[in-house]
């Protein structure tokens, strides 16, 4: 799903038949994608139907063998709107895992990487998204390590499922509240968000 090369030439093409062929094949790209993020966000979504130690937990660590490592960030970011807790998605693939976190303003990512460093063989990112990989084969020990002792001693109140959603609740209505104040300061920002609406997917 690396599509870097066809949006420039997208941007750069100045005959219009080449353009609606290099725009027809990002679509059917994106749509790709899409099907990818829907297919991977079921089977995150029944697991925490069916697993109780998942739903209860504050960091949520989900891996899974195939997983497209194209939309494993996104996927975690949907984990995060949905359930308002930290969450890394990992891919593993052969002897190699990748992962993706996003996490909550409460919870400083990179640092809690940063805490067990001998997990992963590389990382990057800041407070509230993360990259990494590791051996695969301690990837089911990473997550049981992040999901058992990563949690912040003040977490201990969210890890009923009333407070899960409670949570979830409160994270949502707080990024609404963002929006809607930048928004309402910035009808400037308002503008240009609006051009860009016609472009949805975007980010």
């Amino acid at each position: 799903m690396d599509v870097a090369r066809d949006v420039v030439d997208l941007f750069n093409e100045k005959d219009m038949e080449s353009a609606r062929k290099i725009a027809g094949r990002l679509d059917q790209l994106n749509a790709e994608r899409q099907e990818e993020e829907r297919r991977i966000m079921a089977s995150i979504e029944r697991r925490l139907e069916e697993e109780p130690a998942l739903r209860e937990a504050y960091c949520v660590v989900l891996d899974d063998e195939g997983w497209h490592r194209g939309v494993i960030g996104i996927t975690a970011s949907r984990v995060v709107e949905r359930h308002g807790r930290p969450t890394l998605v990992i891919s593993r693939d052969g002897d190699e895992a990748h992962g993706s976190g996003r996490s909550i303003p409460s919870f400083h990512l990179l640092h809690a990487i940063e805490s067990c460093p001998e997990l992963f063989s590389r990382y990057g990112g800041h407070a509230h998204a993360v990259g990494f990989a590791l051996p695969a084969p301690i990837s089911k020990s990473c997550a049981s390590i992040w999901m058992a002792t990563r949690a912040p001693a003040h977490s201990r109140r969210f890890r009923t499922a009333t407070g899960v959603r409670s949570r979830a609740a409160a994270w949502r209505k707080s990024r609404q509240t963002f929006t809607r104040r930048f928004f309402c300061s910035n009808p400037l920002a308002w503008r240009i968000a609006n051009q860009f609406s016609p472009l949805e997917e975007c980010g």
